[in-house]
């Protein structure tokens, strides 16, 4: 069995057709998006898309939304508070018969340090579950010559203990030719396909290319 994962970032109306056209053309079967401005841009794509897509967004203090939308047979939504006033959008679905959680990521844009306390508490938060993918906009570039110490503990912790969908150094996914999203994920039989990334282009205003993976469970 396999899914495919894709996201697109800074949703405005006038983009969702060029999101649901990018998700028909992949054939994708879980969606995680950032900056959704409200449910009614989660609505549309779920009313465009049909059965048997199902969707849900994690409204928070941030003001623009992640959400998670999947057509894989679903146990159910959840949110995962990380006491900095941002809330991920998470979604326990079933391939193969098997549990895998997913959780819809967007880091903090300013601060390292709240980039931290949110990861960590993702990670605690998920601890107890088997399979678990972590996708989005990390919001920041592992190459660059700035990286703060907090984000590269991000990036040691994660990758020490979690697989990531790895692609060569220099690899750009926004607007600004860095690369901000990332997928790691973690679990028995959990494995992604080589080549594993295609970028899609940015949808019309976005600043973030539709990133799509192809995983295996075996």
């Amino acid at each position: 069995d396999d899914m495919i994962v894709g996201w697109q970032s800074k949703a405005s109306d006038a983009a969702l057709p060029q999101v649901a056209d990018t998700v028909r053309k992949w054939g994708v079967d879980l969606v995680v998006l950032q900056e959704l401005a409200d449910v009614t841009q989660l609505d549309y794509l779920l009313e465009v898309l049909g059965e048997p897509w199902r969707g849900q967004i994690a409204y928070d203090s941030y003001g623009r939304y992640t959400a998670l939308l999947t057509r894989l047979p679903l146990k159910g939504f959840f949110l995962n508070e990380t006491g900095t006033g941002r809330t991920m959008q998470g979604a326990i679905v079933y391939i193969g018969g098997k549990e895998v959680v997913a959780v819809a990521v967007h880091l903090d844009s300013s601060s390292a340090e709240r980039r931290l306390k949110q990861v960590n508490q993702v990670r605690k938060d998920l601890a107890a579950h088997e399979r678990v993918i972590l996708a989005g906009d990390f919001n920041f570039d592992i190459d660059s010559a700035f990286l703060k110490s907090e984000d590269l503990q991000i990036y040691r912790r994660l990758t020490q203990q979690w697989q990531m969908v790895d692609a060569a150094k220099g690899f750009a996914t926004s607007l600004l030719d860095q690369r901000l999203d990332y997928i790691f994920y973690r679990g028995a039989g959990l494995v992604d396909q080589k080549p594993a990334i295609v970028l899609e282009k940015r949808v019309s205003g976005g600043d973030h290319n539709a990133v799509i993976v192809k995983f295996e469970l075996n």
